[in-house]
């Protein structure tokens, strides 16, 4: 028993610290002079999903510098091979000379190459035997310059009748720059002794050759409502930068085009991803110079709501990307209340806070861990939030509602029921008890229960409902007569038998209904 115990322990553990496996496929040469391109192929294997950023360190005398970095993705039981290309320039090793090996890292895992040499050192040699000189004497100097690591090239050809032709064709990963070759001519007897010679000095230049596209994320995962950064870096044949322009075309998850735009390489594209826009992985297409590129980035899933505190009403608003399926704290004075929250994205809902009566601070937490706070006059017998359902507020203000539709279906028959009104209203007519007077000067309408404007700070404070009333063509229906102060009058008429207070200001007519 004991020994399954321990097998399982131990399996466990291989599993847990099961990670990537870094093979260096070929070790770098034992000499590099500044200026030259490091090959380091690797292959990466791994037992399980990886999702992590393989970097490459150089390590000289004691001093590690990062000289590499790609975000990469293998799933389990697969590997990937690359080929990272490192130019030995300042900008990216900072100089680094002497004895040094690179840093292959991913995630806990590194492995280190071979140790080899780097050179900033050029030699100078005269190759000049003569030394003392006559003055007026004709002399030639000459010498050679090499590299630690390298030579320079020599090419012989046969000059035929005074003509020559010489390929000076360079090496692929030549610097691009100003060169100069110094061409000699010379002439030999039967002894194959050299009688006359000629010296001349060309100068020629290495242009810079495009060779490949890179595509750099200043995010490569994002949340959605924040902005992609994005630019284009075009390498020549040595890996330094070339100013020029690239296409960029962005792709969403379907592989549609959202966005295509011509920009500088080594400057940033700007696009905004909009807030509800679903977790997903996007594509960006850069072309250069005939030179295409790919790469992706992650749009994040987010879960997150807008919460606001309006009166004694909680709104919260789900303004991720993502339904929303947690937990929100609502505290009002020294009590907690724990409130489920499910909303589809772009959904809204609304929750009624009680308390006993009095004025009460309030903060709401989200499980996301944003929050507000402030105060609110509440009313009730106990401290509740419940969801404000559209049966709730009916149930809150049945004669409110009962009221609106009232007045609707009313209007909805008059028009229906255009120049029958004599009788109806004469019949109407006889109901009215109090005596009617005009809303306010010129108006057309008469009320029973005029609301009364006051300025006192006296009374009792009580919750009221406003239905307002706006007519737009006032003006058109005052100055000819029409079925439209019948209708308006009767409106009146209705809103005061459900015990509403009638108040008139300009083209509105404002009914009040009090307890």
């Amino acid at each position: 028993m004991k020994k399954v115990m321990l097998f399982l322990i131990s399996a466990i553990l291989l599993t847990s610290f099961a990670s990537a496996e870094i093979i260096l496929t070929q070790q770098p040469e034992p000499f590099y002079n500044m200026g030259e391109i490091v090959n380091i192929p690797v292959k990466i294997i791994s037992p399980v999903d990886i999702n992590n950023f393989f970097t490459l360190d150089l390590i000289c005398n004691g001093k590690e510098t990062q000289i590499y970095k790609e975000y990469i993705s293998i799933d389990a039981g697969q590997e990937k091979q690359m080929s990272p290309l490192i130019p030995l320039v300042k900008s990216l090793t900072e100089r680094s000379t002497g004895s040094c090996k690179i840093k292959a890292i991913m995630g806990e895992e590194y492995v280190l190459t071979n140790d080899f040499e780097i050179s900033d050192i050029i030699s100078i040699a005269i190759t000049s035997e003569s030394k003392a000189f006559n003055p007026q004497e004709e002399n030639t100097l000459q010498g050679q310059a090499t590299k630690d690591a390298t030579q320079t090239n020599t090419i012989t050809d046969v000059v035929k009748n005074g003509f020559f032709d010489v390929n000076l064709t360079q090496p692929q990963e030549t610097k691009a720059g100003e060169y100069t070759a110094n061409i000699k001519v010379y002439e030999v007897d039967f002894e194959n002794e050299i009688t006359n010679v000629g010296l001349v000095g060309y100068s020629f230049t290495i242009n810079q050759v495009p060779t490949s596209l890179e595509i750099v994320f200043e995010e490569a995962e994002m949340q959605p409502g924040n902005t992609l950064k994005v630019k284009t870096i075009l390498h020549d044949q040595t890996g330094e930068s070339v100013p020029s322009t690239s296409y960029i075309t962005i792709k969403d998850s379907k592989n549609l085009i959202i966005e295509q735009v011509e920009t500088p390489t080594e400057e940033f594209l700007e696009y905004n991803i909009i807030y509800k826009e679903k977790a997903s992985e996007w594509s960006i297409v850069a072309v250069s110079n005939k030179i295409t590129t790919e790469s992706t980035f992650k749009i994040l899933e987010k879960m997150s709501v807008d919460v606001q505190l309006i009166n004694k009403s909680l709104v919260i608003t789900n303004n991720g990307n993502a339904p929303y399926n947690n937990t929100v704290s609502v505290k009002i004075g020294s009590e907690t209340k724990l409130i489920d929250v499910q909303l589809k994205i772009d959904e809204e809902k609304k929750y009624m806070l009680s308390a006993p009566d009095g004025e009460y601070g309030i903060e709401v937490l989200t499980s996301e861990g944003s929050s507000i706070t402030g105060m609110a006059i509440l009313t009730g017998k106990t401290i509740s939030v419940k969801e404000l359902t559209m049966a709730g507020r009916i149930a809150k203000h049945p004669g409110v509602w009962f009221f609106i539709i009232g007045i609707m279906g009313f209007m909805a028959f008059m028009v229906m029921k255009k120049g029958y009104n004599k009788t109806f209203f004469g019949y109407i007519s006889k109901l009215r008890k109090k005596k009617q007077e005009p809303l306010a000067k010129n108006s057309l309408v008469h009320s029973s229960n005029k609301a009364e404007l006051s300025l006192s700070i006296k009374g009792e404070k009580q919750t009221a409902t406003l239905v307002c009333l706006k007519i737009k063509n006032l003006e058109e229906i005052q100055s000819k007569k029409s079925m439209s102060e019948e209708i308006l009058q009767k409106v009146v008429e209705i809103a005061e038998s459900n015990k509403a207070s009638t108040y008139e200001n300009h083209d509105n007519i404002f009914f009040v209904l009090a307890p």
